[in-house]
């Protein structure tokens, strides 16, 4: 029996998911029971403020302490997190990105508790935040404690990192789909995913939302929207013009986090665990005129959707579209500055759900415009299908992540023919707001991440500016003045040896950058010699560096547009040239950083040894292994390479030059690999190169 299940384990190659597939299990049921006993400490705490000390036996609210207890929450909550974690302020969403693509997957074990007892004060007490993004973290830490013990590789520990993230979302929204594409998504500004980890945040979200249904029970998490459907196409111009509102007023959303974060809270001449507190007496002032600020603003949504809002009697629909309109719009950006109250002031708790009120606010808001203006465009579940699309397409611009918004809001209403509108709507929204981003730790795509470029390649041109670099020599360049006619600038580049000249003015402030072939454009016409002028044909749009930029950011402005050279100039204000940097200056310093590494610790470099090694620090040691002409990695993929876990190819040296290897980088027959190993395993690496 035991041979026949080992045959049917080898022909479906379990060997190869197995373990992954039982710690995604593992991690399920771990972010299950975090979601569980958050959730409980929110009707908890919520009954008790709400119902015992907010709350009049008139069934009205005690006007003094609304004002103070959000202060008094957020100071609380502020101690507790500035105390024992200060990575734990704010959202949430933000920390466990940044941990994967910067910090290896290393979240704190104390993360999950501190952010767990923080958010729970903070959204309990009134304050303009949401759960999810707690969960998300303290799920996420949660598995990356799980990785330590087990003692798991930085690329499993981030894999699984994101599985937690994700099994946490899916549990707290019962959103199992939308969650497993969160954690993926929500890593990139650009149309990028994680798919290593879509597999295991699968299994994980559906784990935990299993948990979290078994003791909460299932169903949506918003009712009332069983007749919205999508009825006609002549409705995809409305949500068109829905998704350039979402877009324009995202960007307002973001500054108004922004401005709070960087303009008061940070300038506030006060300890970081009372900033919450002052933060949550704005909040409290605001709520006694709009009460509608407070919470998560799941109440909220849940109203305007069934039309309860802001009316004893007969809804919102029973007003006048323009006054529905005004007062949606209000409640709209007075939710933006009381979650900048909230988070940007350093509190805890999330912003998926307080983005979502802002967006059920703002299509609703949009819906009744359209009943106003033009009535004859709506059909007979248009307006309120909206809010619901509104939701969606807002948080899909701020956050970068339109696949998670269309499947989460799609989950958490049952709104399934809604799906057309839903998707136009969250894409165009999306593509229209890539220069802003709710979660500044995102990167463009997965090139731009540390986790797959190698945090120690990265961290060594991190660790590095251009003026460590920039020399004499790189200030003797051939410069062009704006009024050079092509004819002289012709006989220029046939004397010269440079690739590139830059086109300066009077004062020697770049205005653009001329190159041979933007001289052969213009080459057919011999007429035009005398009358076309550098500035008429030199590029203008010129992307530029200056000293104190470091030389990843460097490498990643010449890799990204494939340039060979940067013009160094004093700053972004002026524009004055100071020379030019190549990539092989940049390729040389870093192979020159490695290289001291080696010397720093007393070893000499011989180019012809065969292995040479020097210790680096933290139990790692540097080597430099040749490989053999016969030998089975030639060709291979880097990725595909199977070193001991935590081994880092840092460099690959071939010939005269040196490369950082990428995932798809080829390793060649007489390539020297320099590799990063721990101290114990190094016998290995040397046995794996000869075999």
């Amino acid at each position: 029996m035991h041979k026949g299940l080992k045959r049917i384990g080898h022909f479906f190659d379990v060997q190869a998911w197995g373990s992954l597939l039982i710690l995604s299990v593992c991690v399920g049921l771990i972010s299950g029971l975090a979601a569980v006993i958050f959730e409980s400490g929110l009707h908890f705490f919520n009954g008790l403020i709400i119902g015992n000390v907010l709350a009049t036996e008139s069934g009205g609210m005690r006007t003094a302490l609304i004002i103070f207890t959000p202060a008094v929450g957020g100071l609380i909550a502020g101690w507790i997190v500035y105390t024992f974690a200060p990575e734990a302020e704010g959202g949430g969403s933000e920390f466990m990105v940044k941990a994967f693509h910067r910090l290896r997957g290393e979240i704190r074990d104390r993360v999950p508790i501190v952010k767990l007892v923080a958010s729970v004060i903070t959204i309990a007490s009134g304050g303009s935040a949401g759960k999810e993004g707690p969960t998300a973290l303290m799920s996420s830490g949660l598995a990356v404690a799980l990785s330590k013990r087990l003692g798991l590789s930085p690329r499993l520990q981030r894999i699984l990192l994101l599985a937690g993230a994700s099994a946490g979302v899916g549990a707290i929204f019962r959103a199992p789909l939308g969650g497993a594409f969160f954690a993926g998504e929500v890593l990139y500004k650009e149309a990028e995913f994680e798919f290593e980890a879509i597999v295991p945040s699968i299994i994980a979200s559906i784990t935990s939302y299993a948990v979290f249904t078994s003791i909460f029970g299932y169903g949506f998490l918003f009712g009332g929207v069983d007749g919205l459907k999508f009825s006609h196409n002549s409705e995809l111009v409305l949500y068109v013009a829905l998704a350039l509102v979402c877009a324009g007023l995202g960007c307002v959303y973001v500054k108004v986090l922004e401005i709070g974060r960087d303009k008061l809270f940070r300038r506030l001449p006060l300890p970081n665990t009372c900033k919450p507190a002052v933060g949550g007496l704005m909040l409290g002032l605001l709520a006694v005129w709009l009460p509608q600020v407070l919470g998560g603003g799941y109440d909220q949504i849940q109203s305007i959707i069934s039309d309860k809002l802001g009316a004893a009697e007969g809804g919102l629909a029973s007003s006048a579209p323009m006054s529905a309109f005004w007062f949606l719009l209000l409640i709209a950006f007075a939710k933006m500055v009381a979650t900048s109250c909230t988070i940007s002031s350093g509190g805890s708790g999330g912003l998926f759900a307080p983005s979502l009120c802002v967006g059920a606010m703002i299509g609703g808001s949009f819906g009744y415009l359209v009943q106003a203006v033009a009535p004859g465009m709506m059909h007979e579940t248009t307006r309120e299908s909206m809010i619901l699309v509104g939701m969606a397409g807002f948080f899909s611009g701020i956050a970068n992540v339109p696949i998670t918004s269309l499947i989460i809001v799609t989950e958490l209403t049952g709104s399934y023919q809604l799906i057309v509108p839903l998707m136009l709507t969250c894409t165009i929204s999306f593509v229209l707001s890539r220069r802003w981003t709710l979660i500044p730790e995102q990167v463009a795509t997965q090139q731009d991440s540390p986790a797959h470029l190698g945090d120690f390649v990265v961290n060594v041109l991190e660790d590095m500016r251009v003026r460590d670099i920039f020399t004499q020599e790189h200030t003797e360049i051939r410069t062009v003045r704006e009024a050079v006619s092509l004819t002289e600038l012709l006989r220029l580049i046939q004397k010269d040896e440079q690739d590139y000249f830059p086109v300066v003015d009077r004062d020697d402030h770049l205005l653009g950058i001329v190159s041979f072939n933007d001289v052969r454009q213009v080459l057919t016409d011999e007429a035009l010699g005398a009358l076309v002028l550098a500035i008429d044909i030199c590029e203008t749009n010129v992307i530029t560096t200056n000293l104190d930029e470091n030389l990843y950011q460097v490498l990643r402005k010449m890799t990204t547009k494939n340039l060979v050279a940067l013009p160094v100039v004093e700053c972004l204000d002026n524009r004055r040239l100071l020379g030019m940097i190549t990539r092989r200056d940049v390729i040389v310093a870093y192979d020159r950083r490695l290289r001291n590494l080696k010397a720093d610790a007393g070893e000499s470099i011989d180019e012809e040894e065969e292995d040479s090694s020097a210790p680096y620090r933290g139990g790692m040691t540097l080597t430099e292994l040749k490989v053999p002409p016969e030998h089975g990695m030639v060709n291979q993929c880097v990725r595909d390479i199977r070193f001991p876990k935590g081994t880092l190819i840092v460099s690959v040296y071939r010939k005269e030059e040196t490369i950082i290897p990428g995932g798809l980088t080829e390793i060649m027959a007489e390539d020297r690999l320099l590799l990063l190993c721990k101290q114990e395993q190094l016998d290995e690496v040397r046995d794996l190169m000869k075999t």
